[in-house]
């Protein structure tokens, strides 16, 4: 910061020194005020003493202040400033003329002065020199002219060669033209029964998504109610260990609701797979409300496994996203950071070269909306990577 003020300084006083004004004021100054200058410069008497012979031989109280001293600098830096240009431009149209009638005598004595025998012999071989030069430069030219021909030459079989292989290709492309026309029609009819199906089964996963998504939330918000209350709990432990006592039974009541409730959850998904029995296999539906099942030795095996079969029971779109949906969503009930970290690097990591955009977003929103998911030592690098990978999708779209 004083480097700043310094070189700000520096280019203020540069700025006014350099200026034709403040310079030729100062110079003017200096110049009327030269013995006072010099005795505060270089008198041999203490600085003090010669500052204050310095101010004093401005005026005094008794003797009044010595105008001149300002304006006679002025009327002189006036003089200078408006004369100066006239002298200048007097002095050059002088110095010009001189000059130019220099040049002209020395014209007029080159004219009348016959060349001497040893100053023809020097234009003359200078003369002969420059005919060589030039002679030598035309056959280079010449060498070069027949060297384009030969690769015009050259270029021109070349180009009869590609504008057959042109024509042989517009005519293969032609004929792929028709086939893919052909394969096209029967595409039309593949899709219109493939349209038929997906309509079929649309409104039956739309509704099974819904209300996947509906318990999905409604976990999470008595996660959240949970969480509240360990905040609060936490906060009262350095008060009182008899309080600790009654709230950490408080607490351990709320869980074992909260674990009746998920289990209320279960059973509710497998009546949900019961009713889809048209659409999932005896195994998938066994296996499916593990999904939701809070390990908290760490171990994802399970949820891992259970998503795997899941993305493999369709191909379609709308399934492969709500399965990623539902990941997010299990995501989001992350109760501590290694059940996060664990999570995120089991099932949310391994998955997201399938994710599109919104399955993205929705992701990032979980990641910033959970405490338990931003405040982990791990949050920042894992958001990193989805951030990558979202922006790699983008790139290929």
């Amino acid at each position: 910061m004083i480097k700043d003020v310094t070189n700000s300084i520096k280019a203020t006083l540069y700025q006014r020194v350099s200026s034709p004004l403040y310079g030729t004021y100062i110079f003017s100054w200096v110049l009327y005020n030269w013995e006072k200058t010099l005795k505060l410069a270089f008198s041999t008497k203490d600085f003090d003493e010669r500052l204050l012979m310095f101010k004093e031989s401005f005026g005094t109280v008794e003797t009044g202040v010595d105008y001149w001293s300002f304006l006679f600098p002025i009327v002189l830096t006036v003089f200078i400033l408006f004369f100066q240009p006239v002298f200048q431009k007097i002095i050059f149209v002088h110095n010009e003329k001189n000059k130019h009638e220099g040049l002209n005598a020395r014209d007029k004595f080159d004219n009348e002065r016959r060349l001497t025998i040893e100053e023809s012999m020097v234009i003359k071989g200078e003369l002969t020199k420059l005919h060589e030069s030039n002679n030598i430069s035309l056959k280079i030219k010449e060498d070069e002219k027949q060297e384009l021909m030969k690769k015009h030459e050259v270029q021109v079989e070349i180009n009869k060669d590609s504008k057959v292989k042109i024509n042989k290709l517009f005519d293969d492309l032609t004929n792929l033209n028709s086939e893919l026309d052909r394969l096209k029609g029967e595409n039309y009819g593949l899709k219109d029964n493939n349209n038929n199906l997906k309509k079929i089964h649309e409104n039956d996963i739309k509704e099974l998504n819904s209300i996947i998504r509906g318990n999905v939330e409604s976990s999470d918000e008595n996660v959240r109610k949970l969480k509240f209350e360990i905040d609060s709990l936490k906060s009262e432990l350095n008060s009182s260990n008899e309080k600790y006592r009654v709230k950490k039974e408080t607490l351990n009541l709320k869980i074992d609701k909260l674990t009746d409730d998920l289990k209320d959850e279960k059973d509710k998904f497998k009546i949900i797979l019961e009713s889809a029995d048209w659409f999932l296999n005896d195994s998938f539906k066994s296996e499916f409300p593990n999904l939701f099942v809070v390990h908290g030795d760490g171990d994802f095996s399970i949820q891992t496994t259970l998503y795997e079969k899941l993305l493999r029971e369709s191909e379609d779109t709308e399934w492969k996203k709500s399965c990623f949906t539902l990941m997010v969503y299990g995501f989001g009930r992350s109760y501590s950071y290694d059940y996060a970290d664990g999570y995120f690097t089991n099932i949310i990591r391994p998955n997201l070269n399938g994710f599109d955009e919104d399955d993205f977003n929705l992701l990032i929103r979980t990641m910033n909306s959970n405490g338990q998911i931003k405040d982990r030592a791990r949050a920042e690098r894992d958001m990193r990577v989805v951030q990558n990978k979202k922006e790699e999708l983008l790139e290929l779209s």
